[in-house]
């Protein structure tokens, strides 16, 4: 998607609206973005299966 947005952009010369907003995005902050994502995903999911106890309740005799 970067790469048809870069290419996009270098060939029209779009300077403003959404694609130039996306484009001028720097690529670090991207990616510490989706890394922070990554971990606030991860440590939903642990809190919800330590504190749902959903182990519990699989492991349950019904």
């Amino acid at each position: 998607m970067a790469l048809i947005i870069g290419t996009i952009d270098d060939q029209a010369h779009i300077t403003t609206g959404p694609l130039a907003a996306i484009g001028s995005i720097p690529l670090d902050d991207a990616g510490y973005g989706i890394v922070g994502l990554f971990v606030v995903a991860w440590a939903a999911a642990l809190a919800v299966w330590h504190f749902g106890r959903i182990e519990e309740r699989r492991s349950a005799p019904k």
